[in-house]
């Protein structure tokens, strides 16, 4: 902080922004005087190394909702900006608006919608915020067929999927940080109360952290083959650590072609998606 000081004196005379900028780190010197700031900072910066994997959780409800949001809606989000217009080819043209100002049809499409991998996923990410999501379900719950004029109330049972995102996309990886912030500040302040302790030694800390180890070990079920000499040349085949490999990979190379639907999207492409699938549901 003093050396941020310091600096930005020194540089005065250029009046760069970002020296300026620089000076709101002083409040920083309170973590400094109280105690428990300091616990609080400190369990935090102890929580980041954790917070990646579950990060990695969050990206894969949110992708998973994606995948989905394409094939529930991809390509039905648009609409025309004259209600009278019954689908895209009639938005074509002039027409009088509610406010009495002729204006041309055009058919457009909300921002929010789910017509590519990429606007799914800023989709469900901005929903996850909490950022105008009754909004993208009220447009889902007027959906009717591709390039035709939405409908009030005339696909209701779509308000589910959002139910659902908004409860495990948003409610679970909120309480998900949550969870994990708290579970180790405790450990953390579990293992600092033992380490500052003046009445245990190297070798009861070393026990401690031993039984903690044991108290969460479970036993490993193992499981023997049974049967005809084909089903044990099959147990032995899923059972190989190349197998697992290889139905890994496949798993993601079918969340890949899901994710490369897009609207609008030529026959072809939908040829590939189709022989795709049954390929992938073939293999699994």
């Amino acid at each position: 902080i003093v050396i941020v000081a310091i600096v930005s004196l020194s540089v005065a005379a250029l009046d760069l922004a970002f020296v300026r900028a620089m000076r709101s780190f002083r409040p920083l010197r309170l973590l400094v005087r109280f105690y428990s700031m300091r616990v609080v900072i400190h369990a935090l910066l102890f929580t980041l190394p954790v917070m990646p994997h579950v990060l990695l959780v969050a990206v894969f409800i949110w992708c998973v909702f994606a995948i989905l949001g394409l094939q529930l809606f991809v390509g039905l989000f648009g609409f025309c900006n004259d209600p009278s217009s019954p689908d895209r080819a009639a938005c074509v043209g002039l027409f009088v608006n509610e406010e009495g100002y002729v204006r041309s049809r055009e058919w457009l499409i909300p921002k929010a919608n789910f017509n590519n991998i990429g606007e799914a996923l800023f989709t469900v990410f901005r929903m996850s915020t909490g950022e105008n999501w009754p909004v993208v379900m009220y447009n889902a719950v007027d959906i009717t067929e591709v390039d035709v004029q939405p409908r009030y109330n005339a696909s209701e049972f779509n308000s589910l999927y959002f139910v659902f995102f908004i409860v495990l996309g948003s409610w679970f990886v909120l309480g998900l940080f949550v969870g994990t912030v708290i579970d180790t500040f405790n450990r953390a302040r579990f293992e600092s109360r033992l380490e500052g302790s003046g009445f245990i030694t190297d070798e009861q800390l070393e026990w401690v952290q031993l039984q903690r180890l044991l108290a969460h070990a479970r036993p490993k079920r193992m499981i023997a083959p049974r049967g005809s000499q084909l089903r044990k040349r099959c147990f032995r085949i899923v059972q190989h650590r190349a197998f697992e490999i290889i139905m890994v990979v496949a798993i993601f190379a079918n969340m890949v072609v899901l994710m490369t639907e897009h609207y609008p999207q030529s026959q072809a492409w939908d040829d590939f998606q189709y022989f795709s699938d049954v390929a992938f549901t073939v293999i699994f």
